[in-house]
C-alpha cells in the first residue's frame, strides 16, 4: 500500500514538471515570435553639436560687360578680320566694308528731293475764294434756328405737367361719380322720411299756438340757419381749414417728440396758427396759401360752428321745454318725424351743393386738360419749326461745303498737302541727317579689348540695320553668376559673404566668389530673391558653377538627424524610445514628444521641447509609427 502511495505521487510531480517545461517554452518561443512582428526601429542618441546653415545652387558664368557692334544702316561686308575666340585690343579691325553710302541714305535723300518738290509744286498751285454771301445765309439761318428754339423753349410742357392735369381730372369725374351716389343715398333717406311722415296721417292733438311751439320753432329756425352757414362756410372754407389743421397737426407731433408725450390738443396749434399772418404756408401739393387766408377760413368755420351748437342746445331745451307742456299732443313723434325729413332734406341739399362744387372742379379740370393739350399741340409744333430750322441752317452749311468741295476742292486740298508736306520735309530732312551722322567708314575698329563671342557677319553678306555684326566679351570687367533663392535663405546671407564654388569637371577651389547684390526675383517677387555673385579666377563666360553660402557653424544643447524630426496637424515631433521592464525582458515603447525646429542643415536639426540629451531618438523604422506602438531596435 505505502509503495503504491509512493508510485502515484511520482507520476503527479513529472506530469507538473513536464507542463511547467512546456509552458516556458511556449512562452519563450511566443515572446520571440511577437517580437519578430514588431516594426523594426534604427536609433540615435539626441546630442549636443554644430549646425551649419549653408544655402546652395547652380549658377552660369556671364560676364560682367558685353559690347555689340551694331549698324543702324545697311553695309557690304568685303571680308572679315577677326574669328570667334580671338582676342582683340581697341582700335583693332574688325571687318572692312565697301566704301559707299548706305541704302537707307539713299532712300532718305531721295525723298528729301521728292518732297521738297512737292512742296513747291502744291505751293504754285494754291489759290484762294471766297464765301462771304453763303457765310451770310449761314448766319441768317443760325439766327432763325436761336429765335425758333427761344420760341419752343418759352412753350415747353413737360411729361408730369400732362400726367398732373390727367391724374386730376381722373381724381375729379371719381369724385364727381362717388358724390352722385351720396345724392342718390341722400334721396332715399328723404323719400324714406317722407313716407313715415305721411303714415302718421298728421299732427293731432297739439296745440300750435302755445308759447312753448312758437318757441321750440324759432329755436328750431335759428338752427336750421346756422347749420346753412355751417355748411356755406365748409363749401367756401374746407380746404384752407383742412391744411391749417395738418400745419397744426405737424407742429404738435414736432413738439410730442420732442417731449415724448402729448401736450395739448390740436385745437390750440390750430387758434395759435390762425392768429399768425406774417408767413406764407407751402403744402405738400404745391398749393401756396397766406395765413390770412388760413384764419379767415379757421374763423369763418370755427365761429359757424360755435352757432351751430349754441342753436342746437337752444332747440333742444325748447324743444324739451314744449314736449314737457300739455300742449304737445302726438306732436313730439310727429315733430320728431317732421325734423327728421328735414334733416334728410338738409343733407340732399347739402349733397347736391357739394355734387355742384365737385362738378365744378371737373369741369375746370377738363379746361385745365384742355388747356394744356392745346399747348402741347402748339409746343409740337414749335419743336417742328425748330427741326426746320435746324434743317435750313444744315442745308445752308451743307451747300457752303458742297461749293467749296466744287468750286475750290483743289486750293483747299493744296493747302492740306502743304502743311503736311512741310511736316513731311522736316522729318525727312532730319532722317537724312541722323543717317548722316551715324555713317561709319570702309573700316570697322573694336572700341573695347576684349574676346570676340559671336560674328554676325561674313564676306560678301550685307549688315542688316539693327544686327550686331560683333559681340565682345570685355574680361577685365570681371564675371558675375546668380543664384534663385527663397526670401527665407536670402535673410541668412549678406552682402559681402563668400561662397564656395565647384564646378561640373573639375575642383573650382582656385575659383572665388562673393556675394555682392540681392534683388528681387522679377518672376516671383513675393517669395524669391536672387543672389548676384563676383567670380574671381580662371573662368570662362557660359560656364556651369555650384555655389554654397551659409552662416557660421553655431552650437546647439539638442541635435538630431533630420530623419528623426517629423511633423502632422499639430505641429513637429519627434519618437524616442522608451523601454519597460517586463518579466520577460524589456520591452521597447515608440513615444511622441513635441519639439521645436531651432535650425538645420544638410544633416542634422537643432530642436528644443520635451527632448534632450541623451533621449534615444528614432531616425527610420520598417513600417509606419504612431506614439505608443511597441518596438524592435535593429541589430547591431
Amino acid at each position: 500500500m505505502t509503495e503504491e502511495k509512493v508510485r502515484k505521487r511520482g507520476w503527479v510531480k513529472n506530469a507538473a514538471i513536464i507542463f511547467l517545461s512546456v509552458m516556458l517554452v511556449l512562452t519563450f518561443f511566443s515572446n520571440t515570435i511577437m517580437n519578430r512582428s514588431l516594426p523594426e526601429v534604427a536609433a540615435q542618441y539626441a546630442q549636443s553639436g554644430d549646425i551649419t546653415t549653408r544655402i546652395r545652387g547652380t549658377g552660369t558664368v556671364e560676364a560682367n560687360e558685353v559690347y555689340q557692334v551694331v549698324f543702324e544702316q545697311s553695309r557690304v561686308v568685303e571680308s572679315v578680320a577677326v574669328r570667334v575666340g580671338d582676342m582683340v585690343e581697341a582700335g583693332d579691325v574688325l571687318c572692312y566694308l565697301a566704301d559707299t553710302d548706305s541704302a537707307e541714305l539713299k532712300q532718305a535723300e531721295d525723298t528729301l528731293d521728292n518732297l521738297n518738290y512737292q512742296y513747291q509744286e502744291s505751293v504754285l498751285n494754291a489759290s484762294q475764294s471766297d464765301y462771304a454771301r453763303e457765310n451770310r445765309d449761314i448766319q441768317m439761318a443760325k439766327e432763325a434756328l436761336e429765335q425758333a428754339i427761344a420760341d419752343r423753349d418759352a412753350k415747353v410742357v413737360t411729361a408730369e405737367e400732362i400726367q398732373a392735369a390727367e391724374d386730376a381730372l381722373a381724381m375729379a369725374k371719381i369724385s364727381v361719380l362717388n358724390q352722385t351716389s351720396i345724392v342718390a343715398s341722400r334721396q332715399a333717406d328723404v323719400d324714406e322720411a317722407q313716407a313715415a311722415l305721411d303714415a302718421l296721417g298728421g299732427r293731432t292733438e297739439g296745440n300750435d299756438n302755445s308759447a312753448a311751439y312758437a318757441a321750440m320753432q324759432a329755436a328750431q329756425a335759428a338752427l336750421e340757419d346756422a347749420k346753412a352757414a355751417l355748411n356755406t362756410a365748409k363749401l367756401r372754407f374746407q380746404d384752407k381749414y383742412d391744411d391749417l389743421h395738418q400745419l397744426a397737426e405737424d407742429q404738435k407731433a414736432a413738439k410730442e417728440a420732442v417731449s415724448g408725450a402729448p401736450v395739448y390738443d390740436v385745437s390750440i396749434y390750430m387758434a395759435a396758427l390762425a392768429a399768425e399772418y406774417a408767413n406764407d404756408a407751402t403744402l405738400d401739393d404745391g398749393q401756396v396759401y397766406t395765413r390770412a387766408e388760413m384764419a379767415q377760413a379757421y374763423e369763418a368755420i370755427t365761429g359757424a360752428q360755435a352757432t351751430v351748437d349754441d342753436c342746437q342746445i337752444a332747440y333742444n331745451q325748447a324743444r324739451t321745454d314744449y314736449y314737457d307742456s300739455a300742449d304737445s299732443g302726438n306732436a313730439q313723434q310727429y315733430d320728431k318725424l317732421a325734423a327728421a325729413l328735414r334733416a334728410a332734406q338738409a343733407d340732399l341739399n347739402d349733397a347736391k351743393a357739394e355734387l355742384t362744387v365737385k362738378q365744378e372742379i371737373q369741369t375746370n379740370a377738363e379746361n385745365a386738360l384742355t388747356e394744356i393739350n392745346t399747348r402741347m399741340t402748339e409746343y409740337e409744333a414749335a419743336v417742328e419749326m425748330a427741326k426746320q430750322k435746324q434743317v435750313a441752317l444744315e442745308d445752308k452749311i451743307f451747300e457752303l461745303q458742297e461749293q467749296q468741295k466744287e468750286d475750290n476742292r483743289s486750293a483747299a486740298l493744296h493747302n492740306l498737302q502743304i502743311n503736311q508736306l512741310k511736316d513731311q520735309i522736316a522729318d525727312a530732312q532730319a532722317e537724312v541727317e541722323r543717317l548722316q551722322s551715324g555713317s561709319v567708314d570702309a573700316t570697322v575698329v573694336s572700341k573695347v579689348s576684349g574676346v570676340v563671342k559671336s560674328l554676325g557677319v561674313s564676306a560678301g553678306n550685307t549688315a542688316e540695320p539693327g544686327t550686331p555684326i560683333a559681340t565682345i566679351l570685355v574680361p577685365d570687367r570681371g564675371y558675375a553668376a546668380t543664384i534663385t533663392v527663397t526670401i527665407d535663405q536670402a535673410k541668412k546671407v549678406t552682402v559681402g559673404d563668400s561662397a564656395e564654388v565647384t564646378t561640373g569637371w573639375y575642383g573650382g577651389s582656385e575659383i572665388t566668389a562673393q556675394l555682392v547684390a540681392i534683388r528681387p526675383d522679377p518672376t516671383a517677387p513675393n517669395q524669391n530673391r536672387i543672389l548676384v555673385f563676383d567670380i574671381g579666377g580662371e573662368v570662362e563666360d557660359g560656364t556651369q558653377l555650384s555655389l554654397s553660402i551659409g552662416q557660421k557653424s553655431r552650437n546647439y544643447e539638442t541635435v538630431v538627424p533630420n530623419s528623426a524630426v517629423r511633423s502632422d496637424a499639430n505641429g513637429n515631433f519627434v519618437l524616442i524610445v522608451v523601454a519597460k521592464s517586463s518579466p520577460l525582458g524589456n520591452r521597447y515603447i515608440a513615444t511622441r514628444v513635441d519639439v521645436q525646429v531651432q535650425e538645420t542643415d544638410d544633416m542634422n536639426t537643432a530642436v528644443s521641447g520635451g527632448v534632450g540629451s541623451g533621449d534615444f531618438v528614432i531616425t527610420s523604422s520598417t513600417r509606419p509609427l504612431e506614439s505608443g506602438m511597441q518596438v524592435r531596435l535593429a541589430e547591431g
